[in-house]
């Protein structure tokens, strides 16, 4: 057993320092790339009469980077997690040792958490260290904007820590869903796939749907869609940019002032923090169903589930079929909404069993 997870944490580890140093490099060549740049030319707006970021600004453009680097960096630490088990000779090896599967998962579950936890607190650190060295002339020169006392409002550690945790919070969430489908699916590589498509599933939606709004004009409904589907892309993708378009108006910003300075700083929603905490408990919650209902040796994963396969490869189907009629109506300007209803339900019927044969070829 202790050879198992030596082998395992031998691949973790490799994935973790992988990870730690792309975050390095994401501060090295992003962040303290920009802040020096800001350094040299301190005052120069003054003269030349531009429009510059703040040093927090230059912070939520890095964060940008990281955290899709992050996120990927997960997808494959859920992977390598259940690599191994996957296996019917390891999984019966397994099932015979003297541990139950609630010890088993747990171990998976923080082993996993603490893998890209550290490529995350090692950003954390880096960023903090070069601000708080910086912190003096980046305040000094916010002095000479009118708007100084919102930017100065602004400009504070607890900005950067609340971004940290919310950024570790969203990639917990994330890592709660890849680990939920490397439980239930066989194949562990298309686990990951699975899990990239439920994340990007709200930016796939919002795109079809200005799409189509743009050709069809829904109205009021559309009005309706369009702002809970934003919410929606918000929550899972725009995690940056959402608590930063508010946080201008919090700090006495006074917009009728004209300033020099990208004002920036970051609000922490209600909202999101019930989002993450349910989906983060939620897929753990069905990862330890699963395995207590599994059987000890045999793993047929979730596509043996008749029902639950038909619906899966039903809205893979639908969204394909969407995205294929939705492109066809707004690039040939054809503004039937029957074209697209029944073209997608056309194609999803036609590529559920079309699919699930091509599947049971293939073994699942």
């Amino acid at each position: 057993m202790k050879k198992f997870w030596v082998r395992e944490n031998f691949w973790l580890n490799i994935v973790t320092i992988i990870m730690t140093a792309f975050s390095i490099a994401a501060i090295r060549f992003y962040y303290w790339s920009d802040l020096e740049n800001m350094r040299k030319n301190l005052y120069d707006f003054i003269w030349n009469d531009i429009y510059v970021s703040s040093a927090f600004r230059i912070f939520l453009n890095t964060s940008q980077k990281w955290y899709p680097i992050l996120v990927f960096g997960i997808a494959v630490i859920a992977m390598l997690l259940f690599r191994d088990m996957k296996n019917e000779e390891t999984k019966e090896w397994i099932a015979s040792l003297p541990i139950s599967k609630k010890e088993i998962m747990l171990h998976q579950w923080f082993r996993g958490m603490a893998a890209y936890t550290i490529p995350h607190l090692v950003y954390m650190a880096g960023i903090m260290i070069l601000y708080m060295r910086n912190i003096t002339w980046i305040r000094a020169r916010y002095l000479v904007d009118l708007n100084w006392r919102a930017l100065l409002s602004a400009e504070q550690p607890v900005q950067y820590i609340k971004l940290f945790l919310m950024i570790w919070l969203w990639a917990s969430a994330c890592y709660s869903i890849f680990f939920l489908l490397q439980v239930v699916c066989r194949n562990g590589i298309l686990a990951a796939f699975v899990g990239f498509g439920v994340i990007l599933t709200p930016f796939y939606t919002s795109t079809v749907f200005y799409q189509l709004n743009a050709v069809c004009n829904f109205g009021a409904a559309g009005e309706i869609i369009e702002t809970f589907i934003r919410k929606w892309e918000h929550f899972f993708l725009n995690i940056i940019d959402y608590g930063y378009e508010d946080a201008q108006y919090l700090y006495g910003w006074k917009s009728d002032i004209p300033s020099t300075f990208d004002i920036a700083g970051y609000i922490v929603r209600p909202e999101q923090l019930v989002m993450i905490f349910v989906i983060l408990l939620g897929g753990a919650a069905l990862a330890c169903l699963y395995l207590n209902r599994m059987s000890d040796q045999k793993q047929e994963g979730i596509f043996s589930v008749l029902w639950i396969r038909y619906l899966i490869l039903a809205g893979f189907g639908f969204c394909i079929g969407i995205g294929i009629f939705t492109n066809l109506i707004y690039y040939q300007r054809m503004d039937s909404v029957w074209l697209f209803v029944t073209g997608s339900m056309i194609f999803t019927i036609l590529f559920v069993p079309g699919m699930n044969r091509l599947l049971r070829k293939r073994g699942y």
